[in-house]
């Protein structure tokens, strides 16, 4: 309030009454509750606050594959809602540059608003656009003095973004991007624009939050957790028919991680932690793309893996339906994933890089939540208090890049898991022949096909295919001589054959 304070006493009450609405605005807002309810709220209000044509909301994609573009956004409500703003979209007109304008023909297109909106969550600042009689001008936080002439920006690109305490370090954290389109140009709107950016990337953060990690993008524990009781009151409910199980882990020491990175380089202690923040938002992407696209074996690619943050660095994958060796080779893929990313920090290490150390539980025949869940958390703390207490890089090896499955009431590494199931699936195969002729016998039917023994040779020659000499004909019955006419009466005194 004591920025519109400052103005002059006639522009003063025009300034408080926006501002005094932009509050009530995002009053309304905080108050809409869930996600959907919250980008709802934001699009009409916001449309009503700035007295602007329409409204789009832009939020960032992740999981996008490495090599195409580095980040995404998908917009998810308003204007053009269901395309995509990527980073290539910066390079669109490239003669239009900020704090320029340029003639151009195609003056009120589409590029001049993606341009926009792309360069203002690059940059993270607020840009404006306009286009009017084939003249198009690009500027940052646009006054009245770069109007060309209708008072009206073509659109107006405001980043969503907050500063995050929740990790090692305070770091900004970008959401997306808030667009007017068609909006008057004003002079007293440009802390207003700052201010609604921060709190609505806020609000739109926290609605998800509830469901979501913010920096992994995995979801909450308790939501994971509640996922397993709903896999087991599903298990229960098929008696036990359908197969699945929990893929958890842990990024390997993330501690030692950071005290290397900041040993063997001079970057100090802030941009250490940076770098274990991205870390753990890289493996949080490995996790969602690998639990949304693993080739099986049968031709079918799996889609239905639902993955949560555990702890600090830990993960926990839901994967109903896959079968035991399925599962194994879910874990091992994703730590191929981790070891082939390119995470920042690991170009810094003379040697070592990021790994996942793996566990793998199949549900069980009396596979119960409580029971699951226990033995996620149990394991979990071992595996944290293992890593902690290892003295030495080469005692740390022993304890990093491992995996092990839960089989005959207990842990087992990899190797011993290979073995274990070579014997386990031999002695599937010998029960199963074995209860094959118990099944025939108890059916008391002949088995389909001929009977066991050599078959019995057939009479005369044999045909020998087409064209070959044709067999012997048997002989008739009937006496020799005359053979009778057809049409003698039948058994109900009607003459056989056809009536002449």
């Amino acid at each position: 309030m004591a920025f519109f304070g400052s103005r002059k006493q006639t522009d003063k009450k025009a300034s408080e009454a926006l501002a005094a609405r932009a509050f009530q605005t995002l009053g309304r807002v905080a108050s809409a509750g869930e996600a959907e309810d919250v980008l709802r709220s934001i699009l009409e209000n916001v449309k009503d606050l700035f007295h602007c044509e329409a409204v789009s909301i832009s939020v960032l994609e992740t999981g996008v594959t490495a090599g195409e573009v580095s980040w995404r956004l998908d917009v998810v409500g308003g204007k053009n809602k269901g395309s995509k703003v990527t980073e290539s979209d910066c390079k669109l007109m490239p003669a239009l540059t900020l704090g320029n304008f340029i003639l151009s023909s195609d003056a009120g297109t589409e590029d001049v608003q993606l341009k926009t909106t792309a360069m203002a969550f690059r940059d993270n600042a607020v840009l404006g656009c306009q286009s009017f009689k084939g003249r198009v001008s690009l500027h940052e936080d646009p006054t009245p003095d770069n109007d060309l002439g209708d008072g009206r920006l073509t659109a107006l690109a405001i980043p969503l973004c907050y500063e995050s305490h929740a990790t090692l370090i305070a770091e900004t954290i970008k959401m997306g991007v808030l667009t007017l389109y068609g909006v008057p140009l004003r002079s007293d709107i440009g802390t207003i624009q700052g201010v609604m950016g921060t709190l609505l990337a806020q609000m739109l953060a926290f609605s998800r939050q509830v469901y979501k990690d913010p920096l992994m993008n995995l979801r909450s524990e308790n939501e994971i957790q509640n996922e397993v009781t709903r896999q087991a009151n599903l298990y229960e409910f098929k008696k036990s028919r359908i197969a699945g199980g929990v893929v958890f882990g842990l990024v390997d020491s993330l501690t030692h991680y950071k005290k290397t990175i900041e040993n063997e380089t001079d970057v100090g202690a802030e941009t250490a932690s940076q770098f274990v923040n991205d870390v753990i938002r890289g493996v949080g992407q490995c996790i969602n793309a690998r639990s949304m696209l693993l080739p099986l074996s049968d031709g079918r690619t799996y889609r239905s893996g639902v993955s949560g943050r555990f702890g600090s660095s830990g993960f926990v994958c839901v994967l109903p339906t896959l079968q035991e060796d399925e599962l194994v080779r879910f874990g091992r893929a994703l730590q191929n994933d981790v070891k082939e990313y390119q995470f920042p920090g690991e170009k810094l290490l003379e040697e070592g890089g990021i790994t996942l150390s793996v566990r793998v539980l199949s549900f069980q025949s009396k596979f119960d939540a409580e029971t699951t869940w226990m033995q996620v958390r149990d394991e979990m703390s071992t595996m944290y208090r293992e890593q902690s207490q290892a003295r030495g890089t080469a005692k740390l090896r022993d304890f990093t890049a491992t995996v092990a499955v839960y089989a005959s009431k207990k842990w087992i590494s990899f190797e011993a898991w290979k073995e274990h199931w070579k014997l386990r699936k031999a002695q599937e195969a010998k029960e199963k022949a074995k209860s094959a002729p118990k099944a025939v016998a108890e059916s008391g039917r002949r088995p389909a096909g001929p009977p066991p023994g050599a078959r019995p040779s057939r009479p005369g020659p044999r045909p020998s295919g087409q064209g070959g000499p044709r067999p012997t004909r048997r002989p008739s019955k009937a006496p020799p001589g005359a053979r009778p006419p057809r049409g003698g009466p039948g058994p109900r005194g009607r003459p056989r054959g056809r009536p002449e």
